[in-house]
């Protein structure tokens, strides 16, 4: 039910955390918009996480034997942001892990942690139970503290190529499933018979 009140928020908040994310990260306002809305698709699947949820159960698979499958909860989990995303990456990480059981920590950029701010805020208002989402902030010491504490069973990242491998390494090291969303590329392809100038180029993204 909270994950329905919080959508219905967001949506009538979105103006004033895309304003947010224009003054404090640099982006236009529509760009800032868009930030806000793609993360917003997310939080809305996530209304729907309880039919992809179920288990399975298949019977008879051989003599005396069935199997069945469940969806467990890790426990605590963790979310380190990017500075150029500051509202879509933590809606696409704090309302998927709260709807499949988990409590989250998350580490928003230090560069522009207002959004993430207003989100937790928006959180309250929805009535999330206290605790269930966390926030700290800074720089290396908040990264070692989410890779080496016992209680956080898995981290989700979305940054550069050093800090992603970093926290990869570390985190993995110490038995945590760490997703690590590393930098991507985008080139651009002109052939020969056209004018570079007055070329319409059109990026092509290398994963």
């Amino acid at each position: 039910m909270k994950i329905f009140l919080i959508f219905i928020i967001l949506c009538l908040f979105q103006k004033e955390l895309a304003k947010n994310i224009t003054l404090e990260q640099g982006k236009t306002l529509v760009d800032a918009e868009g930030d806000v809305m793609r993360g917003l698709q997310v939080v809305e699947h996530c209304c729907s996480i309880t039919s992809l949820q179920l288990g399975e159960t298949l019977s008879g698979i051989a003599k005396d034997m069935d199997t069945m499958t469940y969806r467990m909860p890790l426990g605590v989990t963790a979310g380190i942001t990017p500075f150029n995303f500051p509202a879509m990456i933590p809606l696409w990480m704090f309302p998927m892990a709260l709807v499949c059981g988990n409590t989250m920590v998350m580490k928003p950029s230090e560069r522009d942690p207002g959004a993430c701010m207003i989100l937790m805020d928006l959180a309250n208002k929805a009535g999330f139970p206290p605790g269930i989402v966390n926030v700290i902030h800074g720089k290396h010491d908040s990264v070692n503290f989410i890779c080496d504490h016992p209680d956080i069973r898995c981290i989700s990242f979305v940054g550069s190529d050093q800090a992603g491998q970093y926290i990869y390494e570390r985190g993995s090291k110490n038995g945590k499933r760490v997703q690590s969303n590393m930098v991507t590329f985008y080139y651009s392809i002109i052939t020969h018979d056209k004018d570079s100038v007055m070329t319409n180029i059109q990026p092509i993204r290398i994963q």
